[in-house]
């Protein structure tokens, strides 16, 4: 906890000097046009500065990173959903499932992508996500587990033995939950399942029966987000959340994906320039 302590101290006095720490950098990247005229030297000395006065303190330089990797995720979620605005929306209702579930932000995204990955849309990976990780209880590891196993099924169309054990494995057991609806019982369930006859739709069926009201895991992320693990999760995610914001604006203040190309550029000519010279040297 003194961590994560020191880490709010570190993000509040440093949100105080975001302001001044932006308008000093922009005044260092406006020098930088010296770059285009070949004086790469003096410009790798500014972006030098230039990085060290945003990462000199640890919270502006994690909330860069922090941007980085959201952007990162945003092209992954374009990808798999094939649509902008769809992609920007479940982005949106995974950072409020993580401010509400005992489950960080990162969790939930690693969860979705598996199931977009499996063929899931938006909309039902989503759905699927918050029965899943009301089974999962709180468990990063068992959600990922879940999730996997979840989009093989569904890929699948249908529930295999190895797909069961490992549902199992991961404290959940499809076949009572059809049984208590079909009336079958766990025998004949498995004797069915052996002929490739339990579908997909009756596992996601048994998945909305256990998480919904009067089943064994409903509710279960509410619970799991009042307990100590739960609470530090939720504080983490906002902690993150801030600093995720900073970076954003100094990424976009000072247009640091420009002044990255640019110098990248820059050292490119540089090098060929130097070779060229050092070889005629020999010469």
């Amino acid at each position: 906890m003194a961590t994560v302590q020191n880490l709010v101290v570190n993000l509040l006095g440093n949100a105080k000097q975001l302001a001044s720490t932006i308008r000093q950098s922009k005044a260092e990247v406006s020098g930088l046009s010296d770059f285009v005229n070949g004086q790469v030297v003096g410009l790798g000395s500014k972006v030098t500065g230039l990085v060290a006065g945003l990462t000199g303190g640890f919270s502006l330089g994690l909330g860069v990173k922090l941007a980085a990797d959201f952007e990162a995720m945003q092209t992954q979620m374009q990808v798999l959903t094939g649509d902008v605005k769809v992609a920007s929306k479940l982005i949106s209702d995974l950072r409020t499932m993580g401010a509400s579930t005992p489950f960080e932000t990162a969790d939930l995204v690693q969860a979705t992508t598996t199931l977009l990955a499996f063929g899931r849309n938006a909309q039902d990976a989503f759905q699927d996500l918050d029965m899943l990780s009301n089974v999962a209880a709180g468990d990063a590891n068992k959600l990922k587990s879940l999730s996997t196993v979840f989009g093989q099924i569904a890929a699948a169309g249908k529930l295999t033995g190895g797909d069961l054990l490992q549902l199992i494995n991961q404290g959940f057991n499809p076949l009572t939950q059809i049984a208590a609806r079909s009336g079958e019982s766990v025998s004949e369930l498995k004797d069915r399942m052996s002929e490739g006859r339990v579908t997909f739709a009756e596992v996601r069926q048994a998945f909305v029966d256990a998480t919904s009201a009067g089943g064994l895991f409903f509710g279960m992320n509410a619970r799991m987000s009042k307990t100590l693990g739960g609470l530090y999760s939720t504080l983490k995610d906002e902690v993150s959340n801030a600093l995720l914001e900073m970076g954003q604006a100094i990424v976009e203040n000072l247009d640091l994906k420009d002044v990255l190309a640019r110098t990248t550029a820059g050292i490119k000519e540089w090098k060929t320039t130097l070779v060229g010279t050092f070889g005629t040297a020999l010469n």
